[in-house]
């Protein structure tokens, strides 16, 4: 390394000085003697430099392994925080417990069941709304509560209103499979539990929920107004559903999974 570099040199150095002396110095042997010792002295200089050269590349080594490890952590961060997805769990006042974050908890709520301009997409409304001025105007939507209208899923819960939470996860697709209780390979189950809609013979129309399978009830709700969002437990239907593989009058179970 540096040793090498200046090796050829000092021997030029010792020939120089050697001839040198020799032409005008009777103690040639002296001189000479005295070349060797700072010929010695300068190749432990440079082999001291070139040991701490060594060292120090060994230590930028383990600070570029360091900064590599840092510099994947913080992208992982970085990628946790910029992408993900949001879910309402329906039925329930809490997420899931693996690694999800809760948004808010509400209270499921939409439009009237008997009105047939009703929105069918459902709300998750908020237990602290902002609420905003009061209508002057005749012509408006209308968002009531959501009622249980069955007992197939769990004991007393007809008329009772619908809890829901808002739950975010790392993971940034999530999907509802209808007539399972366990995700595909590679997804992770989110929760399980029961399908429900509105009424078929009801005029307003209403999307399909997957309501968790151990569903609460809000405590102050106004149980058995029979309006509102009202859900149901959905069956299959044979003809034109096939079946088998489905079963005639058999409630639909669900499953959200995410990957």
């Amino acid at each position: 390394m540096v040793y090498n570099q200046f090796k050829p040199l000092a021997f030029v150095v010792i020939f120089a000085l050697f001839f040198s002396k020799a032409l005008g110095t009777p103690d040639v042997n002296l001189e000479i003697q005295n070349l060797k010792t700072t010929v010695s002295q300068l190749n432990n200089v440079i082999l001291n430099h070139n040991d701490k050269l060594v060292e120090l590349y060994s230590h930028l080594k383990q600070h570029e392994i360091t900064i590599s490890v840092l510099q994947n952590d913080l992208q992982q961060k970085h990628a946790a925080t910029t992408s993900g997805s949001v879910y309402i769990r329906w039925g329930r006042k809490d997420c899931p417990s693996n690694g999800t974050d809760i948004v808010y908890t509400g209270m499921g709520a939409g439009g009237h069941y008997g009105n047939i301009g009703r929105n069918a997409n459902p709300l998750c409304i908020p237990h602290d709304p902002e609420v905003g001025q009061k209508n002057t105007d005749g012509a408006y939507g209308a968002v009531f509560g959501m009622e249980y209208q069955t007992n197939s899923f769990g004991k007393h819960m007809k008329g009772k209103d619908v809890p829901c939470a808002v739950c975010r996860t790392e993971r940034p697709t999530f999907l509802m499979i209808p007539g399972h209780t366990q995700c595909k390979d590679g997804w992770t189950k989110e929760y399980s539990g029961h399908l429900m809609s509105g009424h078929y013979a009801h005029a307003g129309s209403s999307n399909y929920l997957c309501v968790d399978g151990a569903p609460d009830s809000l405590v102050n709700g106004t149980h058995n107004a029979l309006s509102g969002y009202l859900l149901y437990g959905v069956v299959s239907y044979c003809t034109p559903l096939h079946c088998l593989p489905y079963k005639h009058n058999t409630l639909f179970n669900c499953v959200v999974c995410s990957k």
